[in-house]
C-alpha cells in the first residue's frame, strides 16, 4: 500500500479508492480489497501458500470491546519511563531506564531484590545504580457491588439491541443466557432460546414478580434446564419438560414463560449437540412377538411349531442434549453479578 501511494501518479493511478486518496481506516481497506480481493490475484497465486487474502472491514464504534473491572489514573511519565513495577494495590515503582543484568532480572519488588535506600529503591546486586521511584495510581471508578450491576446492566441493554435487530431480519429462536436472581437453583444463569420479543415497555410496572422499567424488553422464551448427565460441572442442557421423578411438572399448556431483557447475558450461544450414549439409535427398529390373530396376517415365521408374527415397534427418540463451550459459560459468568 505504501508503495502505490508513492507510486500514484495522474497519468498512471495506482489507488484503487473511489476517492483517490488513502486518508483513512475505511480506505485502506478499500484499497487494499480492489488490490488483492480479485479473480486475477486469485489465479496467479493458486500455486502458493497463500493464495487468497479476504479483507473485513469494522467500523471502531462497532467492536464491543469488554471493560476492565477497574479504571485507574493516568500513570505519571509514562512517556519518559521505560520500566514499571506493580508493587501492591495503587502502588508502581518506575525506573527511567532498563537495566537487563542478572541481578535487575532476578528483582521482583521490596524486599525480594529492591532495597530502600535515600528514598528510592536500588537494586543490591546492579552495577548502574538505575533508582526505582515509588509512584501512587489511584482508581477512578466506583468500585462495589453498585458499579458491577451498573456495567451489568448497561451490557444487557446493548444485547437487548442485537437481539432487537436478529427478529427484525429474521424470526427463528436465539440461544441466550439470562443471569438467575432470587430463585432456589443454585445456578447464576439458565439457557433458553428466544423465541420473541412479547413486548416494549413504555413505563415503570410488575408483571408477577417481574419488574420492568420504560425501555425494558418482555422476551418470550423456551426453557432449557440442566441435566444430570453434565456431572458437576452442569454444562449439559436439555429442554425443560415434565419430570415425575423430580416432582417437576413442566411447561404448562397455553403459558408463555418470559425474562425481562435486563437479565441477559449472552446472545447465540454455541451450544453443541451432545451425541446419545448407548440405548437404541433413531429409526431402529426391533421385533416383538405376537401370537397369530389372523389367516390374512403376513411376515409369518415358525419357530419350534409356534406361529407368530413379525411385528415392528419404532424405539422411543431419546431427548437431544445441548453442552455449553467452557469458554462461553466463563464469558457469562463474568457478566453476572
Amino acid at each position: 500500500m505504501r508503495q502505490d501511494i508513492v507510486d500514484d501518479r495522474p497519468s498512471r493511478p495506482t489507488i484503487k479508492t473511489a476517492s483517490g486518496y488513502i486518508r483513512w481506516p475505511v480506505e485502506v481497506a478499500e484499497h487494499i480489497k480492489a488490490r488483492l480481493n480479485t479473480d486475477e490475484y486469485v489465479q496467479s497465486h493458486l500455486n502458493k501458500t497463500i493464495n487468497e487474502v479476504v479483507v473485513l472491514y469494522t467500523p471502531t464504534d462497532k467492536i464491543i470491546r469488554p471493560k476492565p473491572d477497574h479504571e485507574y489514573d493516568k500513570m505519571p511519565g509514562i512517556k519518559k519511563t521505560f520500566v514499571f513495577m506493580p508493587v501492591r494495590e495503587g502502588v508502581v515503582l518506575e525506573r527511567k531506564f532498563a537495566c537487563w543484568c542478572s541481578a535487575c532480572m532476578h528483582a521482583s519488588g521490596p524486599g525480594e531484590g529492591l532495597a530502600l535506600q535515600s528514598g528510592s529503591y536500588v537494586c543490591a546486586g546492579c552495577d548502574s545504580d538505575l533508582p526505582w521511584k515509588e509512584t501512587s495510581i489511584q482508581r477512578t471508578d466506583a468500585a462495589g457491588v453498585g458499579n458491577a450491576k451498573q456495567r451489568a446492566l448497561v451490557h444487557a441493554r446493548a444485547l437487548a439491541g442485537q437481539l432487537q435487530r436478529k427478529f427484525q431480519q429474521s424470526n427463528q429462536p436465539v440461544w441466550v443466557a439470562v443471569q438467575n436472581r432470587g430463585e432456589d437453583d443454585p445456578d447464576q444463569y439458565w439457557i433458553g432460546k428466544a423465541v420473541r420479543i412479547k413486548q416494549v415497555h413504555t413505563a415503570p410496572g410488575s408483571q408477577g414478580r417481574m419488574r420492568f422499567d420504560a425501555g425494558d424488553l418482555e422476551i418470550e422464551v423456551e426453557w432449557f434446564h440442566r441435566d444430570i448427565s453434565g456431572g458437576d460441572e452442569r454444562r449439559v442442557f436439555k429442554r425443560w419438560a415434565a419430570d415425575v421423578e423430580a416432582g417437576d411438572e413442566g411447561p404448562q399448556e397455553g403459558t408463555s414463560y418470559t425474562f425481562n431483557s435486563t437479565e441477559l447475558r449472552a446472545l447465540d450461544l454455541k451450544m453443541q449437540p451432545v451425541p446419545p450414549v448407548g440405548g437404541v439409535p433413531l429409526e431402529v427398529v426391533r421385533q416383538e412377538a405376537r401370537p397369530q390373530r389372523a389367516a390374512a396376517q403376513v411376515a409369518m415365521q415358525l419357530v419350534r411349531n409356534i406361529v407368530f408374527s413379525a411385528h415392528q415397534q419404532r424405539a422411543a427418540p431419546p431427548e437431544q442434549l445441548w453442552e455449553i463451550p467452557a469458554g462461553e459459560e466463563n464469558a457469562i459468568l463474568l457478566h453476572c453479578c
